[in-house]
């Protein structure tokens, strides 16, 4: 079975994130996780109290990630990324959102570690028939027939429409539809799910009066989604970089419209990998 754009248009819109987590969400419509999803889960263990987000000197310093209850998780792939980043686990650890070599390797290695942890959350979860491809996973780009999706289930396709209808309710949001608090607890699934430009557009509209406090983030205000998604590039290697420049997505900057062309195959594999379309070159979800 296919998911068309019009057939995608035709989904519920879903007012809540759906019940897992947003790497999960990743790799069923994305068919990997990548430096973003990994970013949304740091912020979603933020909004458990597992770490704090701390605010540069500048505008454009790097953000660094304080650990603050390693037990504040909600899943064994969580507490992967958590070991990941600080492998004392001792409160008080901070890791620097910045590409640097002493950095970048640390923060590789976790992000390596945590996508392992994702793939094998969801194969217990019985969503794939066939996991996806390993290095082939298919890019969300306009107009692009995917490879490398695996093969989804009949309670994987449904957990895709969910995934997928919350993101249309997401992206239709109009500045003062929403609520400062259910912005913030959004964050993590805009970032995953490419909707970061549209969660900035909806906190910039936000009365400045009720500017108070994010708990977890140091700064006073709302938090500042564009530094923490340059430092996404400390979650990638070389060749993912390179990709990302190749399709123009770099840092985070990866959006794609409603009508965008994809398909999902939820039904068995009856053949080889040419049976499931055309080739397309991974933007690592980012």
């Amino acid at each position: 079975m296919r998911m068309s754009a019009r057939r995608y248009l035709r989904l519920p819109k879903v007012e809540n994130p759906p019940e897992l987590s947003v790497a999960e969400a990743a790799l069923l419509v994305f068919a990997e996780v990548g430096p973003a999803a990994t970013g949304g889960t740091v912020l979603e263990l933020a909004q458990l109290g597992a770490v704090r987000v701390e605010e540069g000197s500048t505008e454009h310093s790097p953000q660094t990630v304080v650990l603050v209850d390693p037990g504040a998780t909600a899943g064994e792939h969580h507490r992967v990324l958590l070991r990941g980043m600080f492998p004392l686990l001792k409160p008080g650890d901070s890791r620097m959102m910045r590409r640097g070599r002493k950095d970048n390797l640390r923060m590789l290695g976790a992000h390596q570690k945590f996508r392992t942890a994702v793939e094998e959350r969801v194969a217990e979860r019985g969503w794939f028939h066939r996991p996806p491809t390993a290095g082939r996973a298919g890019a969300m780009l306009r107009r692009t027939r995917l490879a490398g999706w695996g093969s989804v289930t009949p309670a994987g396709h449904a957990m895709v429409a969910e995934v997928l209808g919350f993101r249309r309710y997401f992206a239709t949001l109009e500045v003062g539809d929403v609520r400062r608090a259910d912005l913030i607890r959004c964050l993590p699934w805009a970032l995953a799910l490419g909707l970061h430009h549209h969660w900035e557009q909806l906190s910039a509209g936000l009365d400045t009066d009720d500017d108070e406090p994010v708990i977890w983030w140091s700064a006073t205000g709302m938090f500042r989604l564009g530094p923490f998604r340059r430092g996404l590039a400390a979650f990638a290697d070389a060749a993912t970089l390179r990709a990302a420049e190749d399709t123009k997505y770099a840092y985070g900057l990866y959006d794609y419209d409603a009508g965008d062309d994809f398909a999902f195959d939820s039904g068995p594999s009856t053949g080889s990998d040419s049976d499931l379309g055309d080739s397309a070159a991974s933007d690592n979800n980012w």
